[in-house]
């Protein structure tokens, strides 16, 4: 059994006199970071390109003000291993020499600026919140084809060719990050 200090400044304003936070790795787990070490040698080699998208983590820097990319792995490794092995990866090839946490998996798009500094710009956030729109407008979906169902909205469309006023509509996705306000003016 080995043990590694962790501790980096992460992207969600880790308090800065924080102490290190210490976790214990079982042999079998510095097999499997050796292992995906291996396989990742040539990817953590090459250049990264301006624009292009990685999955990896990003550490914020607060007198920078800037989030930048810290390691990344490629997709073979992603969908290789599990979740945890690759978090662990993360954070024992980080290239920051001060970690706060295991970091957390992130799909970054880099911006090369001139001056060689490699920012990261954080698009798992976007993707939480569409999910999460998506989940609620889907739910509503469900409840608006559930009640065309009903005898009473059938006999209103036998009757007059169309549903009953607040069934009429199945949203989709065009205005889903719209708010609920704006939606019904």
């Amino acid at each position: 059994m080995a043990v590694s200090p962790i501790n980096a400044p992460a992207i969600d304003n880790a308090e800065p006199n924080a102490q290190p936070i210490y976790i214990t790795y079982l042999e079998a787990e510095y097999d499997v970071i050796d292992e995906i070490a291996g396989l990742e040698e040539n990817f953590l080699d090459t250049e990264k390109q301006h624009n292009m998208y990685y999955i990896g983590s990003a550490i914020y820097y607060p007198q920078l003000n800037s989030i930048q990319l810290d390691t990344a792995v490629s997709l073979r490794t992603l969908f290789s291993y599990e979740i945890d092995d690759i978090a662990l990866y993360l954070a024992e090839y980080s290239v920051s020499n001060i970690r706060w946490r295991v970091p957390c998996i992130h799909i970054l798009k880099l911006d090369i600026k001139p001056d060689g500094e490699y920012r990261a710009i954080i698009k798992t956030f976007w993707l939480k919140i569409v999910q999460r729109a998506w989940k609620k407008r889907f739910a509503e979906r469900q409840s608006v084809i559930r009640s065309r169902g009903h005898i009473a909205a059938q006999r209103h469309f036998e009757l007059t060719g169309t549903y009953p006023r607040d069934l009429r509509i199945i949203r989709g996705l065009r205005g889903l990050l719209l708010s609920d306000n704006i939606d019904k003016k």
